[in-house]
């Protein structure tokens, strides 16, 4: 196969023309196939996957007699969220086969939609979309829609809020289909064409399980993580598990970030808060994670391993009691790549495991945090597939949970969690979620999963 620089610039003789900005209608299938082709598999054409989007109204039977399209232009509008409830275009969603099904699904019209100058079959372009969807790289469920248009997106929103349109399945349709940046502009435009904050219309028009879902998805994943802090601190007695959760699971600049998010949100400092709600060593481990100061470098120093190794035998399983101190300072500020030559130097030293002796040497909160670590540094998504696999067998369902872990994974390694699910406990985590959970907010859920893994 061969592939021009750039097919939509360089036809080569297929007859598709470019006149002062414009593109001739008759050849807008054609070119979409190929931006979406382009955006899809090489990642490096953003612009017609955006602007040619009239052209599925086209496709759709909407034809305007020599109606041309512009590039840029800002009257061009997705129809998705108005007429594709099907949607997302999402890391698990085949573009090109979208586009054959509009064209009216068979393989002889499909071939037509591609320019002859990409020299490449009907069939072999369905597969690299497909691959490219499923890209290994990339492990989470929720990415940049090609098909995207802010305004479009919240003219619909403010449409199903209003009762015009039917609202609960559009919005999951839109809202699960965006990433959170995309979200940010949705809500920008809302404002514009309402006068009124989206989090704010949404809270009026749904209530329950799903309303809490779609708020934490237009909600900043830092003012998010410090919801969930400040919602366990405030609690009758303190949530540990979710402080551990979320401070152990984030890097640091998103640590910076939460930090700056409860100190806007709630006026005060989020260390101050943690020690007021917390004690002891637990205490310590909290703030140093909170203060962002972990190596996040991928480069390891084996005699640093052997040495930081030997330190940690020597304040746990050596001695007569336990030096805390010692196992915080490692755990808490060495990288993950770091800590995983550690611990492999720990189990020659000591011939156990490193959780092993933790669980030994130490209990309670601290033990919880420090095995937290240990269980990230080995298998994050592991982790997460637990947490979430308790969250679905609790006597109640924890739904707080499945609504942080889901909505903070979706853009990082979520697919992963799902396979890790799946291994662990033989059942996906699509059939948990439905057997568990019910209505609109099973949907919304379900479909921020993306595929079932």
């Amino acid at each position: 196969m061969t592939l021009p620089s750039n097919p939509l610039v360089e036809p080569k003789g297929d007859g598709l023309e470019e006149k002062e900005g414009h593109w001739p209608q008759k050849d807008w299938p054609r070119l979409l196939a190929a931006s979406l082709f382009c955006s899809s598999h090489l990642r490096g054409l953003r612009f017609p996957a955006r602007d040619f989007l009239s052209p599925v109204d086209a496709l759709k039977g909407k034809r305007e007699s020599g109606r041309t399209l512009k590039k840029n232009d800002p009257s061009v509008v997705a129809p998705a969220a108005e007429s594709l409830p099907f949607l997302p275009l999402g890391p698990q969603t085949t573009e090109f086969s979208f586009l054959l099904e509009s064209h009216g699904g068979d393989t002889a019209s499909g071939q037509k939609m591609i320019p002859s100058s990409l020299d490449v079959s009907l069939a072999t372009l369905l597969s690299l979309s497909r691959a490219s969807s499923t890209y290994t790289g990339i492990k989470r469920t929720t990415e940049e829609c090609v098909c995207f248009n802010a305004f479009a997106d919240a003219e619909v929103i403010q449409k199903c809020i209003q009762g015009i349109r039917d609202s609960e399945q559009t919005l999951i349709g839109i809202l699960t289909a965006r990433c959170y940046a995309q979200r940010q502009l949705i809500a920008k435009e809302y404002r514009k064409i309402s006068g009124k904050d989206l989090k704010d219309d949404l809270k009026t028009d749904l209530t329950g399980n799903f309303e809490r879902l779609l708020k934490a998805l237009i909600t900043s994943p830092a003012t998010y993580d410090a919801k969930q802090l400040k919602k366990a601190m405030k609690s009758f007695q303190t949530d540990d598990s979710v402080l551990i959760e979320i401070l152990t699971t984030r890097n640091n600049k998103q640590l910076k970030e939460l930090s700056e998010a409860y100190f806007t949100e709630y006026k005060k400092n989020l260390v101050d808060d943690l020690t007021s709600q917390t004690s002891g060593y637990f205490r310590k481990a909290l703030i140093l994670l909170t203060e962002g100061k972990r190596d996040e470098s991928l480069d390891v120093n084996k005699s640093l391993a052997k040495k930081d190794a030997q330190i940690l035998y020597e304040a746990g399983e050596k001695r007569w009691g336990t030096d805390e101190d010692k196992f915080i300072e490692i755990l808490c500020l060495r990288s993950f790549s770091q800590l995983r030559l550690i611990f492999e130097e720990y189990k020659i030293i000591s011939q156990r495991e490193i959780e092993d002796s933790i669980k030994r040497e130490m209990s309670g909160h601290l033990a919880d945090l420090l095995l937290a670590i240990v269980n990230c540094v080995k298998n994050t998504a592991a982790f997460f597939a637990e947490k979430l696999y308790k969250a679905l067998k609790a006597t109640e369902t924890d739904k707080w949970a499945l609504d942080r872990i889901i909505v903070s994974r979706s853009e990082n390694d979520l697919l992963d969690i799902q396979a890790a699910y799946k291994k662990q406990y033989g059942s996906s985590l699509h059939s948990d979620i439905k057997s568990n959970v019910s209505g609109r907010y099973e949907a919304g859920l379900v479909n921020i999963c993306g595929k079932n893994v």
